[in-house]
């Protein structure tokens, strides 16, 4: 069980439009258990937020954390393993912005969530989709100018061509 306090931190009312006076916040686990006037509360880490306000982490709910080029083609030609660097740096600088969960619509998988969670990268909780589904020459399709072969077998794309309903059915159940 993790515990923070966070103490001297000033908090929005989003729905009153004001600012709290200087507050107390215990969290355990992640999760807001208290906020005081006091801080009586131990803890195992302690944050004085010295009059600054303080709020819940940013969700993000379409990002690509795999898209370290704006090169679809040329993404899909990366080794996986370079691709999850790369893309450890970008989740990185999302929880430094303030993004505490991200859901990724195409590109990431179990791997870099778990990676996340279990501490190997430093980044926002991942909610993740899978690939997206596009048919061929859709906004899926990761295919350059003139290349004919699918690209998509790379599981670091953010997409997987399907053309009909028994493709569609079998990149479902993938």
């Amino acid at each position: 069980m993790r515990s923070i306090l966070i103490k001297n931190g000033r908090i929005i009312n989003t729905r009153a439009g004001t600012l709290s006076a200087k507050k107390h916040i215990y969290i355990e686990d992640d999760r807001i258990k208290e906020i005081s006037d006091v801080g009586s509360m131990q803890a195992d880490t302690l944050v004085d937020a010295d009059g600054r306000v303080v709020m819940p982490g940013l969700c993000d709910a379409h990002v690509h954390v795999v898209a370290a080029t704006a090169s679809f083609s040329e993404l899909s030609r990366w080794s996986p393993l370079y691709t999850a660097a790369r893309a450890s740096r970008i989740m990185e600088g999302m929880l430094m912005r303030g993004f505490t969960t991200v859901r990724d619509c195409g590109g990431a998988d179990y791997g870099l969530s778990d990676s996340v969670n279990e501490g190997y990268f430093n980044g926002p909780r991942i909610l993740f989709c899978g690939h997206a589904l596009s048919q061929s020459g859709g906004h899926g399709d990761m295919r350059d100018k003139g290349e004919a072969v699918d690209p998509c077998t790379n599981p670091a794309v953010l997409g997987v061509m399907v053309d009909g309903v028994t493709e569609v059915r079998r990149a479902c159940r993938n």
